[in-house]
Formats: C-alpha cells, sequence, structure tokens
C-alpha cells in the first residue's frame, strides 16, 4: 500500500471548490494497524488517488473503529493531501479552512466500505486461536495491495472528466 504520509509530499494541485469539479478518487489501499491489546480499537489508514484537473491527487487519513462495524475518521483535521484548496479569489486556504472542503470530499467516498472490507479480509486470514488484531501476513497484504494498484492505475489512466 501506498504509505498515507507520502501523498503529501507529491507535487502540489491546485483546487478550488467553489470554481472546479470535484476531484475524482478511488481507493489505493486501506492498512489496519495490529491491536496493542483486546481492550484498543481497530484502527488505520486509507489512501485515496485519482485525477485533479490534470494533476494526480492523493488525500489519505486515520480512521478508528468507534463500534463494531462502524468507523470514523479519527481526526478530521488532520487530512494528509497534495491538493492545496483555493478560495474564491484565488487564495490558497490555510488548513483550518480547507479542512471543511476536504472533510465535504472525503464524506462523499465509499471509504467506510473499503475499511470493512480491510477488516473482514484481515479476520478472515486470522488463524484460529490468535488474537482479532492479529495482522495478515505480509504476502497476502502486498499481493491484495498489488491487485489494487493495478486496478487503479488502469482506473485512473482510463478517466476521462465529464465534460
Amino acid at each position: 500500500m501506498t504509505p498515507a504520509w507520502t501523498v503529501g509530499a507529491w507535487p502540489p494541485v491546485l483546487w478550488q471548490p467553489d470554481r472546479e469539479a470535484t476531484p475524482y478518487f478511488v481507493h489505493l489501499g486501506t492498512h489496519v494497524s495490529p491491536r496493542l491489546s483486546q481492550d484498543w480499537p481497530c484502527m488505520g489508514q486509507t489512501v485515496w488517488g485519482g485525477r485533479a484537473a490534470d494533476s494526480a491527487a492523493g488525500i489519505s487519513w486515520d480512521w478508528i473503529e468507534v463500534a463494531p462495524g462502524i468507523v470514523a475518521i479519527s481526526d478530521p483535521m488532520m487530512m494528509i493531501t497534495n491538493l492545496r484548496v483555493l478560495g474564491r479569489e484565488g487564495e490558497v486556504l490555510t488548513a483550518h479552512e480547507a479542512a471543511p472542503h476536504l472533510n465535504r470530499l472525503v464524506n462523499r467516498l465509499p471509504w467506510q466500505a473499503e475499511v470493512q472490507k480491510a477488516l473482514n479480509e484481515m479476520a478472515r486470514q486470522q488463524p484460529q486461536g490468535n488474537a482479532p488484531s492479529a495482522p495478515a501476513p505480509a504476502s497476502v497484504r502486498r499481493s491484495a495491495v498489488e491487485g489494487r494498484t493495478r486496478a487503479v492505475s488502469a482506473a485512473v489512466s482510463d478517466f476521462t472528466p465529464l465534460g
């Protein structure tokens, strides 16, 4: 999986929500962190990438399972992205000013379903008798991510924005 923090190091992409189409994003991967104990909730990161105008854009964030089957953004103010959100006059917004725009964008994505798939996959890969937080073997994670990466690359390269 593309490490979540690297998205912020991608070349910056300017996006003016009031004047431009919402960027097109696809799921690049979700990481489930190992639990430190059974009392700790499941948590991890998810990464999404795609196109904004004619440039590669990405966004990632931490998530936490607040109840079985219910996941939430850990900190809505801490989205990692290469998008530089512009205001009405073309000024780059501060992180605080950009946060509502980024949260609206994220809330349009089917990210909770993708996180749930990752949690379900982890549960399926768990050998009987192991703690529910045991991570899937690296080969399982790697093969799943490689398959998604190929699919995303094909989808992004074939993407044509609707006029």
